[in-house]
Order: C-alpha cells, then sequence, then structure tokens
C-alpha cells in the first residue's frame, strides 16, 4: 500500500497545469485543519489578546492608539505595531462579540494560504515534488496549526514574509517590475504587522543586482520600485507618529527598548532577566533606580525607549567579549530554545530538558531534514540560496536584539526550513525508486 502511494506522488509533473486540482486541494485541506483547531479548541469566548486587545479596546472607546507599555505610563503609543491593532478593533466593530471567532477562521485562511506560497517557493527553488512534500508538512504541522487559534499576527505576519520570498525569487527571476511592486506591497503591509521584517528588506530588494550585476541598471529600478512602494505603505503611519511625539518613529517607538532587553547587565538574551542573586526573574522586575525611573517617566514615549537603546549600546561597548557571547546564544536560542528555565511568570524554578515539550522534537526533526535537503541538492544551489537569506535575516536581528520566551519570532523561518525538508523527502522518495534525484532528473523522469 504504502509503494502505491509513494509512486503516485512520484508520478506529480512539474507543470502545475496538469494538476489542476492539486493546488485548491492543498488550500482545503489546510483550512480544515485550522478550522478544526479552532473548533475544538473553542477559545474565542475569551481569548488572551495581550496588547492588542487592549489599545483595540482603547481605539473602539474613541481614545484612540493609546495604552500603557514597558516602563511607560498610559496614554498615546508607538509601542505595538498598528496594523494588526486596527484588524482587531475593526472585526469588534463589526461583529461584537463573535470577532474572535471571525478572526480566527480568517486566520486560517491565511495560514492555509501560507501553505501554497511555501509550495510555490519550494517549486520553484527545488521542483514540485519537492513542494507537495514541504506543503503536506506545513500543513500538518502542529504548531502552526494551533497558531491560527491565538489572537496574535504571527500567522499574518508568516504569510507576508513567505510572500516577500515569493515574489522577490519571481523579481529574480523574471525581472519585471510588477513582481517588483508586489514585493514592496508585501513588505509595507508586513512592516506594519511587524517590523522585523525590517532585517529581510535589503536581501530582499538586492537579489537581482546580486544575480545580475551587469544588469544593474534594471536590478535599480526594481529596488527602486520596491522600496517607493513600501514607503508609500508605511508614510501615513510615520506621519502619525510626528504628528502624535513630534519625533520621527517610523513604526514602533521601542527598537531601543528591545535591543536593550537583549543587551544589559543580567541579559539572558529573552524577556528573562538575572536578578543581583542570579536567579531569573521577568524583565519587569528587572531593578532600575528610583531616580532613573522618574527622570524616564518624564519623557515622551520614543525617547524613554531611546533611553533603553542608549544603555544597552554603553554596555555593549564596555563589555564586547559578553556581548560577543550573548550574540552567539541568542542566535542558538533562536533555532532551538532557551531550555534553562521557563517564564517565571509561568513556572518558576523548573528546568527544561530539550525534549520537554512535543513540538521540540517535532521541530529537530525537522532541522535535520531541512539540513539533509540541502546537502542531498546541494547541485541546485544558485536555485535555493535566495531562501537562506530569510534565515540569515532574522538570525542577525535576534542575535543582536532577544529572542523572547518562545518560538513565535521563527514561525516565517520554519516554513522555509520545512522547504528544505521537502526537498530531503523527495530525495528519499527518488532513491526508493532507485535512482538520484536531481532538479534535471525530477523534470526528465515527470515527462
Amino acid at each position: 500500500m504504502l509503494d502505491v502511494y509513494l509512486k503516485r506522488l512520484l508520478r506529480i509533473r512539474d507543470d502545475a497545469a496538469q494538476s489542476p486540482n492539486l493546488l485548491p486541494g492543498l488550500f482545503l485541506l489546510s483550512f480544515a485543519l485550522r478550522a478544526a483547531a479552532v473548533v475544538i479548541i473553542h477559545d474565542w469566548a475569551s481569548p488572551v489578546t495581550w496588547e492588542y486587545g487592549v489599545i483595540a479596546g482603547n481605539v473602539l472607546d474613541g481614545k484612540g492608539f493609546s495604552g500603557s507599555a514597558w516602563f511607560v505610563p498610559e496614554g498615546k503609543t508607538a509601542f505595538m505595531a498598528p496594523a494588526y491593532v486596527y484588524l482587531l478593533s475593526g472585526f469588534l466593530w463589526l461583529f461584537g462579540g463573535a470577532a474572535y471567532a471571525v478572526l480566527q477562521f480568517l486566520q486560517c485562511g491565511f495560514g492555509a494560504l501560507s501553505v501554497i506560497l511555501v509550495f510555490l517557493i519550494v517549486r520553484r527553488a527545488f521542483d514540485q515534488r519537492s513542494a507537495v512534500f514541504a506543503a503536506l508538512m506545513l500543513a500538518f504541522y502542529p504548531v502552526h496549526v494551533y497558531l491560527t487559534t491565538r489572537i496574535h499576527p504571527a500567522v499574518l505576519t508568516t504569510t507576508l514574509v513567505l510572500g516577500a520570498v515569493g515574489f522577490g525569487q519571481r523579481m529574480i527571476e523574471r525581472r519585471s517590475l510588477k513582481d517588483a511592486a508586489c514585493l514592496g506591497a508585501c513588505f509595507g503591509v508586513g512592516l506594519l504587522f511587524e517590523p522585523a521584517l525590517l532585517c529581510f528588506l535589503p536581501v530582499a530588494c538586492l537579489g537581482p543586482l546580486v544575480v545580475r550585476p551587469k544588469a544593474w541598471r534594471r536590478g535599480a529600478a526594481l529596488l527602486a520600485v520596491s522600496a517607493g512602494v513600501a514607503a508609500m505603505i508605511l508614510t501615513p503611519w510615520t506621519i502619525r507618529n510626528y504628528l502624535v511625539f513630534k519625533r520621527f518613529v517610523l513604526i514602533k517607538s521601542s527598537l531601543g527598548f528591545i535591543v536593550w532587553l537583549g543587551n544589559h547587565e543580567g541579559a539572558t538574551g529573552t524577556h528573562v532577566v538575572l536578578d543581583g542573586e542570579g536567579r531569573p526573574v521577568h524583565v519587569s522586575k528587572h531593578h532600575i533606580s528610583p531616580e532613573r525611573m522618574e527622570r524616564l517617566k518624564a519623557l515622551p514615549e520614543p525617547e524613554i525607549y531611546n533611553e533603553f537603546g542608549r544603555m544597552a549600546l554603553a554596555y555593549m561597548c564596555k563589555h564586547p567579549r559578553e556581548t560577543a557571547i550573548l550574540m552567539l546564544k541568542k542566535a542558538a536560542y533562536y533555532w532551538w530554545y532557551p531550555t534553562w528555565y521557563t517564564c517565571p511568570r509561568c513556572r518558576e524554578g523548573t528546568h527544561l530538558t530539550p525534549f520537554h515539550h512535543p513540538e521540540k522534537a517535532i521541530w529537530f526533526v525537522a532541522v535535520l531534514l531541512g539540513v539533509a535537503g540541502g546537502i542531498a541538492r546541494r547541485r541546485d544551489w544558485r536555485n535555493w540560496l535566495y531562501l537562506v537569506g530569510p534565515m540569515a535575516s532574522f538570525t542577525g536581528l535576534y542575535a543582536i536584539a532577544s529572542v523572547g520566551s518562545n518560538a513565535r519570532y521563527r514561525f516565517p523561518v520554519e516554513c522555509i526550513v520545512l522547504g528544505f525538508a521537502g526537498a530531503a523527502v523527495a530525495t528519499v522518495v527518488g532513491a526508493f525508486r532507485g535512482h538520484t534525484v536531481t532538479r534535471a532528473a525530477l523534470n526528465a523522469d515527470s515527462r
């Protein structure tokens, strides 16, 4: 029976037009799995909404985009990116008590769209068989299925990152101004959901210049189009921030604070810090002298977080060795987990083993398969090298800043890893038929 199913998968052709039901089938399967999770978990009655819900409530109450944040009193804020907050407030206004359920089912749709985007990205980088396996892995991936039940922008952010990767591939291959504009739109909207995408923007836009340096004029035009579209989308929110704070704040005011989270005395690279006695405590309990706190509270919100950024920079300059070691730890935490503690707000003093949670074992297997896929398909490295961009960009960003105590910062990158894992599985399945699998071999065999 297994042999029959494997042979059917191997007969999938590389021309999507010859498999007209493949993409709709993947979308419906992915949506059904995520919708089932929403129904079974049934969290829409009273979900945890964090700061998004607080600010959305203030928007509905006529207080504008306002709320309290880390070390900052209640007031007008730019601590959070605006897109998900306004999306949530719009749903609350339209659907009332059913808003959270409607939003979760919308996230199911975006999660299913991410599966389709992974298929398209992997097909362009490897081949269609690898794309099928990668898409199926993401469709069933437990953490991403569960993610759609949370009131959090991670699902939409993941979709927009994958959209940027896909249009970046197309722009390199076709060098189309339309693709460049779509790439800029993905980044513009994505940055309003999660400004961390900014780290990938240079890599995505400079791709055509790097791949084809001789055609630099066309590459520069594509870069200008992408940057211009993204800037047009961001400009209204940046203007709002300037009118409110009388200072330039591109999207969020908290950049300096985020850098400080990962770089100060007692920093661990997460939202947990070490107190004076070396015990892990939540960052909100970090000791800051009353005099400094009083001085900070008298400043506008952006200046408070800029002060944290200056504190972080001073620490990094004074302790370069400790900073370098901490950056390596944070890079490792980004790809794995800070397993020596749990968040002390949940369970102080508990030490985790690497496989304490099932998702860690699943992620471990995915990483192994991803590495194996890259090695197995090393001959096609020119086709998949672009996929290394988001992995390297996000790793570098969080190595400088902080990675938090969970894996949500890694969700977009997990999809790329599953793309390489799909290539590994396709290689194994090809070996099952008794021949070496390369892109050229797969294309020839499909015909």
